[in-house]
């Protein structure tokens, strides 16, 4: 156990006390980075763990031959291949005479054009390379876009209707082969004034309407007959489309149909299979000629409905583990929390927070909170520290504790689910971090031991090595660290029910 958590050990202590993001989206014959950190380690294997063989510094250009998680694998001049971290590098156009690493010259290679698709579950659009620009939209999962300029860990990408936004690329993979901004879908009706889209993804129907000028387009949802109405008003004259011929587990028929001349309002009909609870939720993209739904017999998402409580480890008087540049835990653990009760609300979860400003907080008060409300679950949001300073570049990586004795009476019943939601978050934050997995871990710790529902304490990564609290500064890695916490959380519900 790990020297910043002394406080939190139970019985003779005293209570004192976050996809990965991808990296590089170009489709290139050859594929080729360059350096954006001054100084950049090379290592043997994809992570912080392998030995470092060498350094390039800021510019150098190298040509890509693999790629691991948030990792390159580069070929130098020398013709020795090595790996290098991702978020310290960007793709590039190579030409001749560009800047030669320390082992000497590139080859040139031509990139062609990039294009990422979104992942996850819908992402965010900015009017600028940051979240303090203004939310300008919604990108659907599978939605594929061209990159046309990067500003860090962001990208300008052009949507299928000409316009140009920014998104966080922890949202997006790369993608090879033909590309199609239009995700795949069942049916697709070009000929009318209104495009069809529809796919199933799980329980979730997901359909997509694309109009040929802007709309005004209100939903409402009708228990009889059974069925979702979308009213459309600002569409020319003309034929709406031909049918769409689409049936999934909860809609059986589309159409659409006009129900008024002057002024011209059309409606489009989704025929639903069921009289019971339908979930659905809307999103209209800035240009107004894109809409999608999304539709399911029950919950959009696992964690709807839940009482969730979130645990921003450490705060006030307690900063918890410093970094080497001034990077206090406390600051990490908030952001990451707030950024992660947003979206767990989004998505319908009652969520709670042990402390939303920087103030202290007893560890007993944490899950005392939790307890009275009744919460499904308890995630207490940590950075973690190496034992000592002469160990702080070396330890690097992410963890996850939960704690079940199997002879206590009432911790010892929840083993199974505390386990299961520890190793859900774990699998997430690994899978979209791309961090060294470090494993499960159990642990005696106050808000494990004390907390009457499953609970997990998560380490996203070491504030205490340089390169990993360079990346927990990053508003990329924050959110990222926040949607691997939602999807993790997903995950559980999904399979503990």
């Amino acid at each position: 156990m790990y020297l910043k958590h002394w406080y939190l050990r139970a019985g003779f202590l005293v209570a004192f006390f976050l996809g990965a993001a991808f990296f590089g989206v170009c489709r290139a014959e050859a594929a080729a980075v360059a350096v954006t950190g001054d100084i950049v380690n090379l290592r043997s294997g994809p992570g912080t763990g392998y030995s470092k063989v060498g350094e390039v510094s800021r510019g150098t250009q190298l040509a890509v031959v693999g790629q691991s998680g948030g990792w390159y694998k580069v070929r130098l001049a020398s013709g020795a291949l090595a790996w290098i971290a991702g978020w310290l590098v960007k793709p590039v156009a190579v030409s001749p005479g560009s800047e030669t690493s320390r082992a000497g010259s590139l080859p040139s290679t031509q990139t062609t054009e990039c294009w990422v698709t979104v992942t996850g579950d819908y992402a965010n659009l900015y009017s600028g390379p940051g979240t303090n620009y203004a939310k300008v939209g919604e990108a659907s999962p599978g939605t594929q876009l061209a990159v046309i300029e990067q500003s860090g860990d962001w990208y300008k990408v052009r949507l299928q209707t000409g316009s140009e936004m920014w998104i966080n690329r922890s949202s997006t993979r790369p993608v090879s082969g033909a590309v199609s901004q239009v995700p795949v879908s069942r049916t697709r009706d070009e000929d009318g004034l209104i495009g069809f889209d529809a796919k199933e993804s799980g329980p979730v129907t997901e359909i997509g309407f694309t109009f040929v000028r802007p709309v005004d387009a209100q939903v409402s949802l009708s228990a009889v007959p059974p069925r979702l109405v979308v009213e459309i008003a600002g569409l020319p004259s003309g034929e709406l489309g031909k049918g769409w011929d689409f049936d999934s587990g909860i809609v059986s028929r589309v159409y659409a149909e006009w129900v008024r001349e002057e002024p011209p309002v059309a409606r489009v009909v989704l025929d639903l299979k069921t009289s019971g609870a339908v979930s659905y939720q809307t999103l209209s993209s800035p240009d107004k000629r894109v809409l999608k739904l999304r539709l399911a017999a029950g919950p959009l998402y696992a964690v709807s409905g839940r009482v969730i409580v979130l645990d921003p480890g450490h705060g006030g008087s307690d900063p918890g583990a410093l970094g080497p540049s001034g990077l206090q835990e406390k600051d990490f653990n908030l952001d990451v929390a707030l950024l992660t009760a947003e979206e767990l609300r989004g998505r319908g979860a009652q969520v709670f927070l042990t402390r939303e400003a920087d103030q202290y907080v007893d560890l007993y008060a944490r899950t005392a909170k939790a307890n009275s409300l009744g919460a499904a679950v308890f995630v207490s949001i940590h950075g973690n520290a190496a034992e000592s300073p002469r160990l702080a570049s070396l330890k690097a990586g992410t963890s996850t504790y939960w704690y079940a004795p199997a002879d206590d009476p009432v911790l010892g019943f929840q083993r199974e689910k505390r386990e299961l939601l520890a190793r859900c978050l774990q699998k997430s934050l690994v899978d979209k971090l791309g961090r060294k997995d470090l494993g499960l871990f159990t642990a005696n710790f106050v808000v494990l031991r004390t907390a009457t529902m499953p609970a997990a304490l998560v380490e996203v990564a070491f504030v205490s090595n340089p390169e990993e609290e360079g990346l927990m500064r990053a508003d990329w890695f924050r959110q990222a660290a926040a949607r691997a916490l939602v999807e993790g959380l997903e995950d559980y519900f999904q399979q503990a029910g």
